[in-house]
């Protein structure tokens, strides 16, 4: 009976040990949160991040629930991705991803006061509403009415996105007129409208590059006979090495007719 008896003595102080460890780990001012760290962030300030994060003062860093955290953090419309880790003894790390926002997206209601201005991401996912400071200095893309927001299904993502594709593409190479606005049509495609003039190119479908080249040289010869146009197509299906260019009348640019 001897050695059933010592090795019931010894579990059992086993545990006692351990139920006294766990109370010293969980009531020591040694393991109480004292400091919550972010990782850098551009648009949202580290103390939104700790609010968020709701890790009250004099939190224990091992009852802390990490995920429960992250998910708190992740609330917040800017943040993409959240992660909470334990840095012992005192304190909580927590690393934040941001969205990238690619463009702003007009949604256009019923009437002009319902239309808004969300931020999508380059997978052409919306991830909140847009402030007007928000907006600035990122391409307009229009084209998309309330109930295609709504569904926001696969389809409306892809014209999204190849929008976002043509405003990159374009913007890619130096000397070109600056993007004013993108209009995405489910039927016709991608138009782009430049910022100065508000000259009409229409890319339609297919490939980017290959028009891209063509508008550059359609550009150059406008440019050498000293002619501006109004709308430049380049979405002829049947025939895509065409391109057809409305010039601007003569007296707009202030020229005598010859």
């Amino acid at each position: 009976m001897g050695k059933p008896v010592a090795v019931l003595l010894l579990v059992g102080g086993v545990v006692a040990g351990a139920v006294l460890a766990h109370g010293f780990v969980v009531r020591s001012p040694h393991f109480h949160v004292k400091r919550v760290e972010v990782t850098p962030t551009v648009h949202v300030t580290a103390g939104e991040v700790r609010r968020l994060a709701g890790i009250g003062s004099g939190s224990n860093i091992f009852t802390v629930d990490l995920d429960l955290v992250a998910a708190r953090v992740r609330r917040h419309p800017w943040i993409a991705s959240a992660k909470a880790i334990r840095r012992l003894p005192s304190s909580i790390r927590i690393e934040v991803t941001e969205h990238r926002a690619a463009a702003a997206v007009l949604v256009q209601g019923s009437r002009p006061a319902q239309s808004r201005f969300y931020l999508v991401d380059g997978d052409g996912q919306v991830f909140k509403r847009a402030t007007e400071a928000e907006v600035e200095g990122l391409p307009l893309i229009t084209g998309v009415d309330r109930a295609a927001y709504l569904r926001m299904g696969r389809r409306t993502r892809e014209r999204i996105r190849t929008a976002i594709a043509v405003y990159r593409r374009y913007a890619a190479r130096p000397g070109r007129p600056r993007v004013g606005e993108l209009h995405t049509d489910e039927v016709v495609g991608v138009t782009l409208y430049t910022a100065q003039g508000a000259v009409q190119v229409r890319f339609g479908r297919g490939d980017i590059a290959a028009k891209l080249r063509r508008l550059d040289r359609v550009l150059a010869e406008l440019a050498r006979r000293r002619q501006r146009a109004v709308a430049i197509r380049l979405d002829n299906e049947r025939h895509p090495e065409r391109v057809t260019v409305r010039l601007a009348e003569a007296s707009s640019l202030g020229a005598r007719p010859r």
